[in-house]
């Protein structure tokens, strides 16, 4: 597991940080972060779940801003993933978050949705972002 924690690590969470569980002080590449990863938790920020969906990893969210809370609803909508308000109560938590990392239709799902977009990967950013300025103010 990896994770980002902005700022200085507080002092109890550096003796947690090993193997497994990776905790930095600096962001993380997401992309690479996937490759060996089984699903992916996040705060549900679109262009995390692109990057998700892309990789075909199964989120689950925990959405602070409403923005992030619909991107959560929409994966879970299509049935990439799963997500939690914070309105939810423990064993809610607890049984959503069982049920997202046992479920093989989300998994199944997840790598389906990465195959339908596939071509949303390997896209030119600069230089699509630059095409499509240059075509709505002309020459």
């Amino acid at each position: 597991m990896r994770g980002y924690f902005p700022g200085d690590l507080p002092p109890d969470l550096k003796p947690e940080t090993n193997g497994r569980f990776q905790l930095s002080n600096q962001p993380l590449n997401v992309g690479k972060s996937l490759i060996g990863a089984d699903v992916a938790v996040s705060h549900g920020g679109i262009g995390t779940l692109c990057q998700v969906v892309l990789a075909g990893k199964p989120a689950f969210t925990l959405p602070t801003q409403i923005e992030q809370t619909f991107n959560s609803y929409r994966i879970r909508e299509v049935g990439n993933g799963d997500w939690i308000d914070r309105k939810s109560d423990n064993p809610e938590i607890q049984q959503r978050f069982q049920n997202f990392m046992t479920s093989d239709t989300m998994a199944q799902r997840a790598k389906a949705l990465a195959e339908e977009n596939a071509e949303f990967g390997d896209v030119p950013f600069v230089e699509t972002v630059c095409d499509g300025i240059e075509g709505v103010i002309g020459d």
